[in-house]
């Protein structure tokens, strides 16, 4: 254990000297421990590849699966012509069918879900989706994306989990952290705090 504290002492002085590249949090305390989340599942929506990136550092920090939510047209990549695009679906409530069939929860203990953030609420394409699953009590963990705040995206998403028991202290990641060099970091941060007050609750 004193070896493991001089080494990580060692790269953050070669760090600060600026001869070697100082280390995020997350690569020096990587936590591949599951627990208290034990199997979990990741599901997210994600059109510009922005929440993908979450989704995937998450994944990164914890193990478990993904599962990237499709919609059965191809939408434009870029944010402008999403909004463009979508603004009479969002105006008239018309759904954007998803593709992607809704998976069996049996074997996870946990689920996080995932989506973009459009009109101040869960991309379209993830509210169609979410009306297709079942939660089967599992513990539920909900996250987003969001480039011009986050509006009632996150008590949308909440409200959406059918059968899920929705956990204290998810988050909807804004333009700042998003664009943060440090966002591994942040999203370890996030996780640790999720697993402290998990176990607080046990």
């Amino acid at each position: 254990m004193k070896s493991a504290f001089k080494t990580i002492y060692l790269i953050a002085l070669l760090g600060a000297l600026g001869l070697v590249a100082s280390p995020t949090l997350a690569e020096l305390s990587p936590t591949k421990d599951p627990s208290p989340f034990g199997q979990a599942l990741i599901i997210y929506y994600s059109q510009t590849g922005v929440t993908d990136k979450v989704a995937r550092q998450i994944q990164s920090l914890i193990g478990g699966d993904l599962l990237l939510v499709e919609t059965e047209r191809t939408l434009p990549k870029e944010e402008k012509a999403i909004i463009d695009a979508m603004k009479n679906n969002w105006r008239e409530k018309i759904a954007v069918p998803t593709k992607t069939p809704a998976p069996d929860v049996a074997k996870y203990d946990t689920v996080f879900v995932g989506s973009a953030v459009w009109f101040a609420q869960p991309a379209l394409p993830m509210q169609d989706f979410l009306n297709k699953m079942d939660f089967l009590g599992k513990k539920v963990i909900v996250f987003g994306t969001s480039g011009s705040g986050p509006g009632q995206a996150y008590d949308l998403l909440a409200q959406s989990i059918k059968n899920g028991q929705v956990l204290p202290g998810g988050k909807i990641f804004d333009r700042q952290t998003l664009l943060s060099e440090d966002l591994p970091v942040l999203i370890s941060a996030w996780l640790t705090d999720l697993r402290s007050r998990a176990q607080k609750s046990q």
